[in-house]
């Protein structure tokens, strides 16, 4: 039950966030939104890659982990909801936030502004 929680909490909140604004805030570096590492802040293509690379791996990671979540709630349901599976359900969604910062590094890590027709 919590998984299938945190992660329909998130994708909601991550939804209204960029449906509500106007403008994408995280278009141009800034010091407060976004995808923010050393790699990603190289320059503005790299920016602009790891900005909508992280969005594609947030979705890909939040439906498998939502499936993953409803599948454990009627488990869950079922067999009485343990303490156990809680903690657990806990960690595999840690897990996947560090799944989407590790899938988005090495999009980043092979990223080649030249091949994507951008400039250096």
């Amino acid at each position: 039950m919590l998984l299938f929680g945190i992660t329909l909490l998130a994708t909601i909140i991550h939804y209204l966030f960029f449906r509500s604004t106007s403008n994408n805030v995280t278009d141009q570096r800034n010091l407060l939104m976004g995808y923010r590492t050393p790699s990603s802040l190289k320059s503005s293509e790299a920016w602009a890659f790891a900005q909508t690379a992280f969005r594609k791996n947030f979705k890909r990671v939040h439906f498998v982990l939502l499936v993953l979540g409803l599948i454990w709630t009627l488990y869950d349901l079922m067999t009485f909801i343990q303490q156990t599976s809680l903690l657990l359900q806990t960690l595999v969604y840690f897990a996947g936030v560090v799944a989407i910062i590790i899938l988005t590094e090495i999009q980043l890590h092979y990223f080649n502004p030249k091949q994507k027709g951008g400039r250096t």
